[in-house]
């Protein structure tokens, strides 16, 4: 990653540009927001669909993209939108992913049966994680002292809760009766959603 923090004039790519219209660094909204009218970028992305993009936390600087040709790509939201990095080392397509609080790290869910942990940074595959079945989403504990733990939405009908500095599954929710689609965090984070094949939605207690 020297070289392309190189181009940053020295910064690491992690770190929100300060020379954007927007103010990345503020809490607060811009005060001029309106609806898009005209095409600005196309991101030449993926060989196969994209199934999934999601923004990098907080300063939103950096845009991530899981596809159906096995790869994740980390694309600039702002300047050249150029690709920053690709992670590769799933061999199916890729369902899902979700950044951590702070960005350092990600979740990749794939069919290839295989939740991966990522070092956003590095490129470096930190951990793996199966139950053998096809993970639909994944989604981490919001709770700064909780990062550790995530839950994962599988085909099997099942949720499973994890912790990642173990590898071990910490939890099961099994009420749902087909595969469990998407995971939404609500309440404040303090509950999460969930949606799955058997037409039913589903509000559950992280505990």
């Amino acid at each position: 990653s020297s070289g392309i923090n190189a181009e940053y004039g020295g910064r690491s790519f992690m770190v929100a540009p300060k020379d954007s219209e927007t103010n990345l660094y503020s809490d607060e909204p811009p005060a001029k927001c309106f609806m898009p009218k005209k095409l600005l970028h196309t991101y030449d992305a993926h060989n196969k669909g994209v199934t999934k993009i999601t923004l990098f936390p907080k300063s939103g600087h950096m845009v991530l993209s899981a596809g159906m040709d096995s790869k994740i790509k980390l694309w600039e939201v702002y300047g050249g939108r150029r690709c920053i990095r690709t992670y590769a080392g799933h061999n199916k397509a890729v369902r899902d992913i979700v950044f951590n609080n702070d960005g350092s790290q990600f979740l990749s869910a794939s069919y290839d049966r295989m939740i991966k942990l990522w070092d956003t940074e590095t490129g470096e595959c930190v951990s793996r994680f199966t139950t053998h079945k096809i993970p639909y989403c994944v989604q981490f504990n919001p709770e700064p002292s909780k990062q550790h733990l995530f839950i994962s939405g599988m085909a099997d009908k099942k949720i499973v809760g994890w912790d990642a500095r173990s590898g071990s599954i910490v939890q099961e929710y099994d009420r749902h009766l087909g595969p469990v689609n998407t995971i939404t965090l609500i309440e404040r984070n303090i509950s999460f959603v969930s949606t799955s094949d058997d037409k039913s939605i589903r509000v559950w207690d992280w505990d």
